[in-house]
């Protein structure tokens, strides 16, 4: 049991018993936590707050959108903790074995166009415009995921000129930033 996070969770979820989940890359800490039949995710982003608050905003935008999102059931905005839905084993990296590829990338592409039919999205109002740093901190995952999983540096001037190649591709394509894009579905 996580007892840390047991301090910062509603006293309605004590008796839930908490597994945490394996999150990749990520510095959020995701946790599962269950009684009886009934299960919820709990997400932990003490560690990125700026990213809790993005997940918010994006959470606003989708939820107005006729796309399956998990529900927000409780949000601590002091510990950066919300209780979401648990949507099981229908995440697309779980099912991704058991249908189709060409299936499942028109269910993407689906849904891209309907984020772009139906979301008003104006970046000057809430969200940060995708840029070539926001980029970088997410590719910057490999490298670090690289290390961590070989428990070995990569040379600095070899991260520097992986992070050189993506810079001039990025710059070369001039992209135009007016849709509002899930995370998910990034370059």
């Amino acid at each position: 049991m996580n007892f840390d996070l047991f301090d910062k969770i509603s006293s309605k979820y004590k008796d839930y018993k908490i597994e945490k989940i394996k999150s990749g890359a990520s510095k959020r800490i995701f946790y599962r936590l269950i009684k009886g039949s009934n299960s919820l995710i709990c997400l932990d982003s003490g560690n990125e707050k700026k990213e809790y608050y993005n997940f918010l905003k994006a959470h606003s935008y989708l939820s107005k959108v006729n796309v399956s999102i998990p529900n927000i059931y409780e949000k601590d905005d002091v510990n950066h903790i919300l209780i979401l839905e648990d949507f099981g084993n229908l995440r697309f990296d779980k099912i991704l074995k058991n249908y189709s590829l060409k299936n499942l990338l028109e269910c993407a592409v689906k849904t891209l166009i309907i984020l772009k039919n139906n979301i008003d999205f104006n970046h000057s109002k809430d969200l940060s415009v995708y840029n070539f740093h926001t980029l970088k901190s997410e590719i910057s995952e490999f490298t670090d995921y690289y290390i961590y999983a070989n428990n070995r540096e990569i040379p600095k001037d070899l991260i520097e000129e992986f992070y050189e190649c993506w810079q001039k591709n990025f710059d070369s394509i001039g992209f135009d930033f007016n849709n509002f894009v899930h995370k998910d579905f990034n370059i």
